[in-house]
């Protein structure tokens, strides 16, 4: 079928192996792909700025979210102060020691991360903390990555939709209530998985495979389960006529898997069954996995239990209004809904905090290549039937292709006005962050929270600190030594006991409303008074936080 021109100017070409509507990547005005690839590599298009400018964009927004979350004491010290200590000892040329983590689950003192969850990938960021040792350099580095994704987004849709609908659906994706989710939570290594996941869906969908292989590859070192995604990937190369590397792929991501819960985690002094919560489906893989294929009813009750739930797979169905099920790339969801939906712990399952990141990549791109080929499919049966009318009615009701796609043409663009109004509301829902920016007491500190950042500069440098959830970010850059009051108990309960234990410094705050891992404020006065039964002193006050030194 011949290139034609349709009303936005551009050209489209219609690919009957894909059903897809593609757009070549040169376009009038700009240099051919061979030349601009000779002779300049960094050539500025007229849509350089405008990409840059989404970049600017969603980094910036990221960024103010931040600072206000940082001001507001948003940023809590599990997860955040883990990957804190993990990558400053990267950073340091030493092990990735995690005193938190060990302190908190009952661990050795020389506990590293790799043993908590197999993520090497954080040696990435060890150059980060040459510049600005400080967790904040984690926060910067996730609203960076957002930016980059926003970018492969943009890159990804225009070749299949067009140039402007490039624009909304990478500003959808920039806004998107996933992403707004997560960065309020701070950084986590699943984060990184968006920008890897952007890379290769766009790298294998330019047609590039084997630069597609390189951000697989990455993905292993994100997490242990992410092997499970490799594996869908590599059914992507096996679509996309890659069969050999795709079948590949899928092997070594299962067997990574295997090796990461069963081998590497606990050679590293962690156990493979310490993240195991799916015990109301059986005590194991094997006896879980006949579960679900022998009580079909009781899993879906199980997906569905809860409100929670409930509210995840309404926004996940929003995202793309349901266009991601005409696309291969929805099976990339997969693997992070089955081991959310089907544990046991709530919080998987919430639209709130870092799970639901990826997924903004893999629903929205998924969304992109099925509306693509719905309205493939659209021209491609307009296109059958002028071919099957008879010659002489043909030439009489022949009209122009520009006219007979118009339908093809309206449908991309109602599913884009449906994706940018999901993200709108997403904007101004109170359930998500981003509304809060424009409200003058979302700035505004309280004297509870300029008490938590003045008592920082009363800690001395590397001394031992035990100190509550949402203080302890902020003193992490003062000392590697940074632990919770707290102790986990056994699979399945949250705390044991909330006792001292030992530290030179301990830092506990009353905040209006309490947070975990206390419930009322009696516990935390209470917690305050075991430490000066057992020889602390308390030095510093300001509103309702206090700094208590042990006597030596």
């Amino acid at each position: 079928m011949p290139d034609v021109a349709v009303e936005t100017g551009a050209t489209i070409t219609w690919s009957r192996s894909m059903s897809t509507i593609t757009l070549p990547e040169a376009e009038a005005g700009e240099p051919s792909p061979r030349r601009r690839r000779r002779f300049y590599p960094w050539a500025v298009t007229r849509h350089t700025y405008g990409v840059l400018g989404v970049m600017v964009f969603t980094c910036g927004l990221y960024l103010t979210m931040m600072v206000q979350s940082w001001r507001k004491l948003g940023y809590k010290s599990f997860d955040s102060v883990i990957f804190d200590q993990a990558i400053r000892g990267y950073s340091r040329f030493e092990a990735p020691i995690v005193p938190l983590k060990s302190g908190y689950a009952g661990l050795p003192a020389d506990f590293i991360q790799l043993g908590d969850h197999f993520s090497p990938i954080y040696v990435l960021f060890a150059p980060l903390y040459w510049i600005w040792d400080d967790v904040r350099m984690l926060f910067i580095a996730q609203a960076v990555i957002y930016a980059v994704a926003a970018a492969l987004i943009w890159k990804f849709t225009r070749r299949i939709l067009g140039v402007g609908p490039a624009y909304l659906v990478a500003l959808a994706f920039a806004v998107s209530w996933g992403l707004q989710s997560a960065m309020i939570v701070g950084y986590h290594e699943l984060d990184t998985s968006v920008l890897l996941l952007a890379i290769a869906l766009e790298r294998l969908y330019a047609g590039r495979h084997l630069q597609a292989l390189i951000p697989t590859g990455l993905l292993l070192l994100v997490k242990e389960e992410m092997g499970l995604l490799v594996a869908v990937l590599g059914v992507l190369f096996f679509i996309r006529g890659h069969r050999l590397w795709g079948a590949g792929v899928s092997f070594v991501g299962l067997v990574w898997s295997a090796l990461a819960i069963k081998v590497f985690i606990p050679g590293f002094g962690g156990s493979s069954t310490q993240y195991w919560t799916y015990k109301s489906m059986g005590p194991g893989p094997g006896s879980a996995a006949k579960f679900i294929l022998t009580h079909p009813l009781e899993v879906a009750d199980h997906v569905s239990s809860t409100p929670y739930r409930e509210q995840l797979l309404m926004w996940l169905l929003a995202v793309a209004l349901g266009a991601y099920f005409l696309s291969p790339i929805v099976l990339l969801a997969l693997p992070s809904l089955a081991i959310r939906m089907l544990s046991d712990t709530p919080s998987y399952s919430m639209v709130h905090y870092q799970y639901n990141a990826p997924l903004m990549v893999i629903l929205l791109l998924a969304g992109v290549d099925g509306v693509g080929r719905l309205a493939g499919w659209i021209v491609r049966l307009q296109e059958r039937r002028a071919e099957a009318a008879p010659a002489p009615e043909a030439v009489a009701t022949a009209k122009p292709l520009a006219v007979r796609t118009r339908v093809a043409q309206g449908l991309v663009w109602t599913w884009l006005a449906g994706v940018l109004a999901v993200a709108v509301y997403g904007c101004i829902s109170p359930t998500f962050p981003i509304g809060k920016l424009f409200e003058r007491d979302s700035w505004q500190q309280t004297s509870y929270e300029r008490a938590a950042f003045a008592v920082v500069d009363q800690i001395p440098r590397d001394a031992t600190v035990e100190a509550d959830d949402a203080i302890g970010v902020l003193i992490s850059s003062r000392t590697q030594q940074l632990q919770l009051p707290a102790r986990s108990g056994p699979p399945g309960s949250r705390i044991v006991d909330i006792n001292p234990y030992g530290a030179q410094y301990a830092v506990l705050g009353a905040p209006p409303e309490i947070i975990w891992p206390f419930k009322t404020r009696d516990e935390v006065l209470t917690l305050r008074q075991k430490y000066l039964d057992q020889g602390y002193e308390q030095i510093w006050q300001q509103d309702d936080v206090w700094l208590l030194r042990r006597k030596d």
